[in-house]
């Protein structure tokens, strides 16, 4: 049980946090303006106004749901709302790494914040609510990868901490909101591996490990958000591993890099990150599950293929397979499956 893994000092933090109480954040419209116009800066001086520390997790999320949720207006699009998700979650990741506090515990719960507050800003608009949720785990992905490039740290563990956040948020928030949760798990997957792959082929970065990294990760929160939640898990798997398969192969295909590479990075990113955590051994800090002594490793196994498979379907990839002709080594044959 990875509960007895972690640190004495984020024991400690755990402990420390779950016995706050906090009153409920709300942010005045000049606070808005000055983190809308400011990032970081501004968002460290409404911190300072409001008292907020950065160790403190629970106050971090309700700030970054809360900041969100005002910042997504009724003509907001996709592009905006994944820029205001990648802005929130880069921002309070600067914060935490000036004070050096652990910045992937931070994107996380960011990372979670970002799509509750997405749907709460959306409410009396007519955005598409999965629209905004893949929009949102998009950004938040994106603005991960960003901030690690940017910063010289750990890629791997930016981009796992926010898929995991992202997809646990998105989990959710959809059963707060009376959503479809396995439809929400296919786009908040999706939305996750377009960020990792676009951010990664925009920074020149190795693309295959951040896709298997991003692909653990939200393997991890989408299976404990869902045990948390008592939900079917298989079917979450599903979902979530046709949602990476389908956007791994157009995003990649649209950014002309090798799709068989990267599917088969999400796919050891897929299992690595189910199985962990069915073994109580996922990386992530915002939802302790005991390992699942009862899961059905096999099935799991099989549902992610299943989920693979159909993406892949979807997406309207077809696998090339060489012939085997020595004297023409050109020559390709398509296999119909």
């Amino acid at each position: 049980m990875r509960f007895y893994y972690l640190t004495i000092t984020l024991l400690l933090l755990a402990l420390n946090l779950s016995a706050q109480t906090s009153d409920a954040i709300e942010l005045s419209s000049e606070q808005i303006a000055l983190i809308q116009s400011q990032g970081a800066k501004g968002v460290q001086t409404v911190f300072s106004e409001l008292g907020i520390q950065i160790q403190d997790l629970q106050q971090i999320e309700e700030f970054a749901s809360e900041a969100v949720s005002h910042l997504i207006t009724g003509s907001s699009n996709a592009e905006m709302i994944s820029e205001v998700a990648s802005g929130i979650t880069t921002a309070m990741a600067e914060i935490a790494l000036a004070e050096n506090i652990e910045t992937s515990y931070i994107i996380e719960y960011a990372s979670a914040a970002a799509v509750h507050g997405v749907l709460e800003g959306i409410q009396d608009t007519n955005i598409n609510p999965y629209d905004a949720i893949k929009a949102a785990s998009e950004g938040t992905a994106n603005g991960a990868i960003q901030f690690a490039v940017d910063t010289g740290t750990d890629t791997a563990k930016a981009i796992s901490a926010a898929s995991s956040g992202s997809l646990a948020g998105a989990i959710e928030a959809s059963v707060g909101a009376d959503l479809d949760v396995v439809q929400t798990v296919e786009v908040a997957s999706a939305g996750i591996i377009s960020g990792a792959i676009s951010a990664s082929d925009e920074a020149n970065i190795n693309i295959a490990d951040t896709v298997t990294a991003a692909a653990a990760g939200a393997a991890e929160g989408a299976i404990e958000a869902s045990v948390k939640a008592d939900l079917v898990l298989n079917s979450q798997i599903v979902a979530l591993a046709k949602g990476v398969a389908e956007s791994d192969v157009v995003t990649a295909t649209d950014a002309k890099i090798g799709v068989e590479q990267t599917l088969k990075a999400a796919e050891k990113g897929l299992n690595e990150g189910t199985f962990q955590t069915i073994a109580g051994n996922g990386q992530s800090i915002r939802i302790f599950i005991a390992p699942i002594k009862d899961a059905n490793l096999h099935e799991l196994e099989e549902a992610i293929v299943s989920g693979v498979s159909t993406g892949k379907k979807q997406a309207g990839y077809i696998p090339i397979v060489y012939t085997p002709y020595e004297d023409d080594p050109t020559i390709r044959q398509v296999s119909p499956n």
